[in-house]
């Protein structure tokens, strides 16, 4: 399977170019898109670092149009080391639904370890290629 990245991390090197918490106790606001096929061959997609320590607040993804015709894909959010941290088998992407996920639901999530990326991963379908946006906020405690 080949790792996707955001718009937030470089074409050529795939290194991230997005915010990063410079101190504890800072909330970082972090937007990026999505524009590539999402399959079984492309199923993860690197949407921002955070580092270790840190706990998403709240997140939003929102599909530009409906790049799920067939009504099957189902995905997965988390960090790296917890790919379903956050959602596990989620519907939320088959239509121009936003998926929210609000601190009530985000606070009880195990904090991000060192090197993890927040990610979204394939767990069923396909999406075609268009835009998904994303946005979330972090703190590092």
């Amino acid at each position: 399977m080949a790792t996707l990245y955001s718009s937030l991390y470089d074409d050529d090197t795939n290194a991230y170019k997005g915010p990063y918490a410079e101190r504890n106790g800072q909330v970082v606001g972090v937007y990026g898109t999505i524009t590539d096929t999402i399959d079984g061959t492309n199923s993860e997609v690197r949407l921002f670092e955070v580092p270790a320590g840190a706990k998403v607040l709240r997140c939003s993804i929102l599909a530009g149009s409906d790049l799920d015709s067939g009504n099957d894909f189902t995905f997965n959010l988390g960090y790296s080391g917890a790919a379903t941290g956050f959602l596990s088998a989620s519907t939320g992407l088959q239509a121009t639904t936003v998926v929210t996920e609000a601190p009530s639901d985000t606070f009880a999530v195990t904090a991000a370890s060192a090197g993890d990326a927040f990610e979204l991963n394939r767990s069923a379908g396909d999406i075609s290629a268009g835009t998904i946006y994303f946005f979330a906020e972090y703190v590092v405690p």
